[in-house]
């Protein structure tokens, strides 16, 4: 059991002596209509990546006789001449990384999301679930669900039951198809995520009999990286928020400090990572190098659903020398963001305008910067510092052509926070806005108060934490003839994850008058 200490920013609406309380979301129920839909759009995502023996009434949709049924025609002729010019693959790896690969996804989501209504949506779903890579289709198929204004209430299964394979081991798929092979329809594949059962060996990539892994046992701590719903979260809030995304474009709105957003989404990941190895007596992660060897290796243990392997990454590998290229256009982007801080300024080429790096909007444009959000200043100059560092350490193995990236865990937003080397490298990132932090004027005390507002007292009950399996539906791994077949699969994976017993914490607060305020509260471990 650990001890634990609070840090609590900012207070709730408050009169004397009150205490904030969590009030229920009120639901509204569905009507006809939207479960039939809802149950059409669930239908698509089932058996993804068995596309053969897919098919319903709209796989041959007709984009040219329906054309008047988008707000944009030119989508509909932009996309049909990208298609047949060549899309990626239907066995091919897809990533956003391959400039060809992100054109002709962008041009997808297009026609999704420029369909005049929902029928048109769905037939146009229909006929890429049949004919589109299946990766490429379901990014383009969630982002449409997700900015489509009508399609925004219904529910998305999560990505480990959609594609099982980029979470679950592959000896476990292994047993997983066997059990398809030999007829059984209903059974529970166990596996260990903890390290403990797979880093025995020395020299095997940082296990903890190799006697230069002191000092970074990583294995106590692979629960955390390797935590299916830790991994769903962050590719889904890539879905939310793509960086190639202009909202000017798609939602007529502006997003409200996205760059802001995205620098304190990594933050509390990189800040959550370091407590869990506080937790576990390891020490802080040393940022990345680019020049120096990465102490730990790692071997994702998943593959792509095509069968190919994640490629392993060996200890004391040197970024700057198994991909030069990549990592000097990293290092470069990386000094441009460190001088346009010592300026303070920022040049905008495309009206000529001298941007200033500070106060209120200073974080959020550098966030834009750092990131390479669509719409930032001096797009091409400043590029995007986040994709090329990524690129640089995820796909350090040089292809045949960018319709073939086959990387390391770090090549795939699915499967980026399983690596040790994500948080090193998360690390170099926050640095960045650290130094510029610290180049600004210190708060006043009168920013940091709040006046009239006391907290009187703190009560937090203990928190004890365990692993316990956690079962999940990996049917749709397995393929079938017909997709009927699928509601007679039984199949789930247990994977130990970390969990807490139920516990709760009281804030007693006094305050002059009704205010309204924003109570953030950070927990972890009392002692290092």
């Amino acid at each position: 059991m650990m001890k634990l200490t609070l840090f609590v920013l900012g207070l709730v609406v408050a009169t004397t002596y009150s205490s904030s309380v969590y009030i229920e979301p009120q639901g509204k129920l569905a009507d006809v209509d939207f479960l039939r839909r809802q149950k059409l759009l669930l239908e698509l995502f089932i058996g993804l990546g068995n596309t053969e023996h897919f098919r319903n009434e709209y796989t041959e949709f007709d984009f040219k006789a329906n054309i008047d049924h988008f707000h944009k025609p030119e989508v509909v002729n932009d996309f049909l001449e990208a298609y047949n010019h060549g899309f990626l693959p239907i066995d091919g790896i897809f990533t956003l990384f391959s400039r060809h690969t992100r054109n002709d996804t962008i041009k997808l989501f297009d026609l999704f999301y420029f369909a005049k209504d929902f029928d048109t949506f769905y037939k146009a779903a229909s006929w890429a679930r049949k004919h589109v890579n299946p990766l490429q289709f379901s990014y383009t198929y969630t982002l449409a669900l997700l900015h489509r204004e009508d399609c925004q209430h219904y529910a998305l299964p999560p990505i480990y039951e959609v594609f099982p394979n980029y979470f679950v081991p592959a000896d476990t798929l292994h047993q997983i198809f066997e059990a398809k092979l030999l007829g059984v329809k209903e059974r529970k594949f166990t596996y260990n995520n903890t390290g403990y059962e797979y880093n025995y060996h020395e020299d095997m990539y940082g296990g903890p009999l190799d006697p230069d892994a002191v000092g970074h046992l990583e294995y106590k701590i692979s629960y955390l990286r390797e935590d299916i719903a830790a991994n769903n979260w962050y590719m889904v809030s890539q879905l939310k928020a793509p960086l190639w995304m202009n909202p000017e474009k798609y939602r007529a709105t502006y997003w409200h400090k996205r760059g802001e957003s995205l620098y304190y989404r990594h933050q509390q990941l990189y800040a959550r990572y370091i407590l869990e190895r506080i937790a576990n007596g390891l020490p802080y992660v040393y940022p990345l190098n680019w020049n120096d060897p990465v102490k730990v290796g790692y071997n994702p243990r998943v593959v792509h659903f095509n069968g190919l392997p994640f490629y392993v990454r060996p200890d004391n590998l040197v970024p700057f020398e198994t991909n030069k290229g990549q990592v000097k256009k990293a290092k470069l982007l990386e000094q441009r963001l460190y001088d346009a801080v010592d300026s303070g300024t920022v040049w905008e080429v495309s009206n000529s305008t001298l941007l200033p790096l500070k106060g209120d909007g200073g974080t959020d444009l550098l966030g834009k910067m750092v990131f390479g959000i669509s719409g930032r200043p001096s797009e091409k100059y400043f590029g995007c510092y986040y994709c090329a560092a990524l690129e640089a350490l995820g796909l350090a193995v040089h292809t045949s052509s960018d319709h073939e990236y086959v990387g390391g865990a770090l090549s795939n937003p699915v499967t980026a926070l399983r690596d040790p080397l994500f948080y090193q490298w998360l690390g170099r990132l926050v640095r960045i806005f650290q130094y510029y932090k610290s180049r600004l004027p210190q708060y006043t005390h009168e920013e940091l108060s709040f006046h009239g507002v006391n907290v009187k007292d703190l009560e937090v009950d203990k928190l004890v934490t365990y692993h316990d399996n956690f079962e999940f539906d990996v049917s749709n791994v397995v393929p079938v003839t017909d997709p009927k077949e699928y509601k007679d699969l039984r199949y789930y994976a247990r994977q130990y994850r970390l969990n807490h017993k139920p516990y709760n914490y009281k804030l007693t607060v006094t305050s002059d008058d009704s205010k309204e305020a924003f109570v953030r509260v950070y927990i972890g471990p009392k002692y290092d």
